[in-house]
């Protein structure tokens, strides 16, 4: 690259195998030794290939479960005050039927960009699956948590304005939970305040917390509409 020194960038970096062989005299003496080096740099430039597709959903590129899951038992082993929020597209399923799974793809391709333009710094996006995002907020609070997580569904709800009668409408919905206990039990919180929230009827957010017994309750909050929260009525 022309730069003088130890170049860091990886576009300049090459791989290569040597591979040694002693020289030996009529006495069996050692006198020097055959190299052979050659170039694995397609060999190298496979595995990155594969070791990122191991780790990153094919469609929006974002990290998958599994590499989720590893960030998550990051957190939980440093401790501290950190959430997690699951995503997801209200009415998923019924506008992969109405509409196509190509215009699915798309919708989950847009969402996927819109979260990444909302994160924070320090904020770690990831989809867990074909329908749900999940967020790592590390270092805050559940109120602060609860506030972003209502003004990115507020924001996506006013962004997709309908064009036309027959252009989807559409909201997301959300589960808060405290990263605690394990993987999977932090995972399970999330997943449940989720399902609360869209069972609520969607465009909400639900958050949950452990009662003293171990109980895990989740509630969801009020509806959401492009102008804000909106009171439940009584």
């Amino acid at each position: 690259c022309g730069r003088s020194g130890e170049c860091s960038d990886s576009e300049c970096r090459r791989w290569y195998a040597l591979s040694l062989r002693p020289n030996l005299d009529e006495h069996g003496q050692m006198i020097g030794a055959i190299g052979l080096l050659r170039s694995i740099q397609h060999r190298r430039s496979l595995e990155g290939e594969l070791h990122a597709s191991a780790l990153t959903d094919p469609l929006t590129g974002l990290a998958n479960r599994h590499a989720f899951s590893a960030q998550l038992r990051h957190h939980l082993m440093r401790g501290g005050s950190n959430a997690v929020a699951l995503f997801s597209i209200d009415r998923m399923r019924a506008l992969c039927m109405q509409f196509g799974h190509k215009t699915a793809d798309e919708i989950q391709w847009g969402f996927a960009k819109f979260l990444r333009s909302m994160t924070q710094a320090g904020h770690e996006l990831a989809q867990l699956d074909e329908e749900r995002f999940a967020v790592i907020m590390p270092h805050i609070s559940m109120k602060s948590a609860e506030a972003w997580v209502k003004e990115v569904l507020a924001t996506f709800a006013s962004l997709t304005v309908e064009e036309s009668s027959r252009a989807p409408k559409l909201s997301a919905s959300a589960g808060l939970a405290k990263v605690e206990c394990s993987v999977d039990w932090t995972l399970r919180q999330a997943e449940l305040s989720l399902v609360m929230a869209r069972a609520g009827g969607g465009m909400r957010v639900a958050k949950g917390t452990r009662q003293k017994s171990g109980r895990f309750d989740a509630r969801p909050e009020f509806p959401m509409t492009p102008l804000g929260v909106v009171a439940a009525a009584s």
